[in-house]
């Protein structure tokens, strides 16, 4: 997980299709940049692809998720061609998560202050302090919501990927019910 916050996670591997069948399956599943309102579109990446290089991010289904991007080459390889690939956050999500890690913490520290005010002898509990002590149920939700969704995330956009280099075309219909719209993945069967 803490990978994907500093630097990235490496996507090192193999597949058996060739490097100019690799290349004509991404660049398939890949959609050009542009602002639509509502993401309909049949590819399961939006980004760029030139040469060997590519930079694509995994089209999502609603619009306040974590978008995992994935930047990297194809070459050929003894037996295929070889995929090397960093998975990091969006530079906006990684601003975002960051954000809420900092307000969960803060909403902690508010909330063990309440637990010693309560503890106290001397204080006296108002409805105040028992407002604080919210902090300490919302905190660890907090904490942990945002985390298992970028997990989550890129979990998804892992495994789309991967499936991506695969041999048989089986493979892109189970990629393609991840994606935005149902209609894609029975297109695709």
């Amino acid at each position: 997980m803490l990978d994907l916050l500093f630097g990235g996670r490496k996507l090192i591997f193999e597949s058996p299709l060739s490097l100019e069948d690799a290349t004509a399956r991404l660049q398939r599943e890949i959609a050009a940049p542009e602002w639509r309102m509502f993401e309909k579109r049949r590819q399961l990446f939006i980004g760029t692809f030139a040469g060997d290089r590519f930079r694509i991010a995994r089209l999502v289904p609603r619009q306040h998720a974590f978008r995992s991007t994935i930047d990297g080459t194809l070459s050929r390889a003894e037996h295929g061609c070889r995929v090397n690939a960093r998975l990091k956050l969006a530079p906006m999500d990684l601003f975002y998560f960051s954000l809420l890690m900092l307000i969960a913490a803060t909403l902690f520290l508010f909330g063990l202050r309440a637990v010693a005010e309560v503890l106290d002898p001397v204080s006296v509990t108002t409805d105040i302090t028992v407002a604080k002590l919210l902090g300490l149920l919302l905190a660890p939700l907090m904490l942990v919501g945002p985390v298992i969704v970028v997990i989550v995330e890129a979990r998804k956009a892992t495994r789309m990927f991967r499936t991506l280099f695969q041999g048989d075309n089986r493979r892109i219909a189970v990629a393609a019910s991840f994606t935005a719209s149902p209609s894609v993945a029975r297109d695709v069967r």
